[in-house]
């Protein structure tokens, strides 16, 4: 049994023994890396030896959310606590002498404009001095005069960084012509400007090693918003790379997009444009297992079938999908074991003109509704429902995540039940899921509607919390079928 270092009784435990401290310092510093900077910066009191040891953590986590705080009955300036803030996590990088830092993460509430170069200098000298890994920038700025930049020195050519992350709303990003990230596999950008045409393509290319991207961005400065022949042109081609598995591209602003994919090797891909009219996407990744389509994108051509395809999700907003282009997006994605249609408010000719592919594959069929907005075209776009279940002659189970909108405004909710779910329609389902029953009475109805004609239905879940008034009613519904489990998150799982 090996000894227990002996040391002084301020170090010691009530048996004169100092566990902790007979640890070496790379254990205890990968220790203090589980604390929060600041607590850990606090460990520096304890002795000599513990004065600088947490400078040397794998990671660095610096929060700054303060604004007007009170301190002794006194309001202390905002502006020089940031300034401190700043001056203390510079002192951090100092002071490690060039020692490998994993991750440094940055969390500030709000950024005045008076410190943006002090900002970048932060971030360059973590980048320059210590090997950086992951850096990660989140800033939630209240809306200000000023348009914030951010461009620290090396944050397009660091060769160690794996991980880059920057979540800041409306900050302008410029992306140098020349991009060289040679170890990076993970790239998200949430909320930047790309300030100029090519940015996207620059980035990507620049990531020889890249398997992740997401870019949910603004595009383009407003002074081209409104030329009438503006247009952004974004592709993304001969992406060589094996690595890249996960593309997002989601873009706000009003001017004309259209996008190129071409990948052999991507199997998910997250696309949408908010904002404007015209946006086009062209697809030429026979690999996707994963494909979501959300936003204004009007023109979607598929070069080649997607018959690896595994799950989709179309989110349609009123207005910008016509009936005609979202029977053509489902007549591409006909391969799909799993569908997931957002929002149903379908607009242009009545959606009974249109042929439905046969979904062979199709098992789950998942129906988001917003119940919040009044469309006309909201309950004629429900009509889809049948035709969709009738095109899908292997199919097992029926997710609703919110209740339809046209469900809880008919009084008549059990005739347009009938006419949504006839009874062929339903009775194979081994499976029908309620994600956020709310409990109003149209759900209760369609409930019991459900049991009483799912002739094969195995199971019935119903997420959100219910009453037990509300609990005890669904257990006296009559059910078509006697093997039907009826499960509830807050009570689990009860057979009858």
């Amino acid at each position: 049994m090996e000894e227990a270092v002996k040391t002084t009784p301020d170090d010691a435990d009530d048996n004169g023994v100092n566990r902790i401290g007979a640890l070496p310092d790379e254990i205890l510093s990968y220790i203090l890396s589980f604390l929060p900077t600041r607590e850990s910066a606090a460990t520096s009191v304890l002795s000599t030896r513990w004065r600088y040891l947490f400078i040397s953590r794998p990671d660095i986590d610096l929060e700054f959310h303060d604004r007007n705080v009170k301190l002794k009955g006194n309001y202390h300036d905002p502006f020089k606590l940031f300034s401190d803030f700043i001056s203390f996590a510079n002192r951090l990088i100092l002071l490690r002498n060039g020692v490998p830092l994993r991750k440094f993460k940055l969390s500030v509430l709000w950024v005045v404009e008076r410190f943006p170069l002090p900002l970048d200098s932060l971030i360059s000298a973590a980048l320059e001095l210590c090997q950086l890994q992951e850096l990660e920038i989140f800033v939630n700025e209240e809306k200000s005069n000023y348009i914030a930049r951010l461009s620290p020195e090396g944050i397009f050519t660091c060769k160690t960084l794996t991980c880059l992350r920057i979540e800041w709303q409306g900050v302008e990003l410029n992306v140098p012509h020349s991009v060289c990230l040679p170890n990076l596999k993970e790239l998200c950008l949430v909320g930047p400007t790309l300030v100029h045409d090519g940015s996207v393509q620059r980035l990507i290319l620049g990531c020889p090693l890249i398997q992740e991207v997401v870019l949910r961005c603004g595009l383009g400065h407003l002074e081209y918003s409104y030329a009438d022949d503006a247009c952004i042109q974004i592709e993304i081609r001969d992406i060589s790379s094996p690595c890249l598995k996960k593309l997002v591209l989601s873009f706000i602003g009003i001017l004309r997009t259209a996008i190129a994919v071409e990948s052999k090797n991507l199997e998910s891909l997250e696309y949408g444009v908010f904002g404007g009219v015209g946006h086009k996407i062209s697809i030429n990744a026979p690999n996707i297992k994963y494909l979501a389509c959300r936003g204004g994108v009007n023109g979607a051509n598929f070069i080649r079938h997607l018959k690896f395809l595994v799950r989709t999700e179309i989110g349609l907003l009123y207005g910008n999908l016509s009936s005609q282009n979202v029977f053509k997006l489902l007549n591409e994605v006909k391969s799909v074991e799993s569908l997931c249609l957002e929002d149903l408010s379908l607009a242009g000719p009545d959606t009974s003109s249109f042929e439905l592919p046969t979904f062979s594959n199709l098992i789950s069929l998942e129906f988001k509704g917003s119940i919040n907005y009044f469309y006309v075209g909201r309950l004629r776009s429900w009509k889809i429902i049948p035709s969709l279940i009738k095109s899908s002659p292997n199919l097992e189970k029926l997710v609703f995540d919110g209740m339809p909108w046209a469900f809880r405004a008919k009084k008549e909710s059990v005739l347009l039940f009938r006419e949504v779910f006839p009874k062929c329609s339903i009775e194979h389902l081994k499976e029908i899921e309620f994600t956020k029953f709310s409990e109003s009475e149209c759900e209760f109805k369609l409930v019991e509607y459900l049991l009483q004609n799912g002739k094969a239905l195995k199971k019935m879940m119903l997420g959100g919390s219910i009453k037990p008034s509300g609990w005890e009613r669904i257990m006296s519904y009559q059910r078509c079928s006697e093997d039907c489990r009826i499960m509830v998150e807050k009570y689990g799982s009860i057979n009858s």
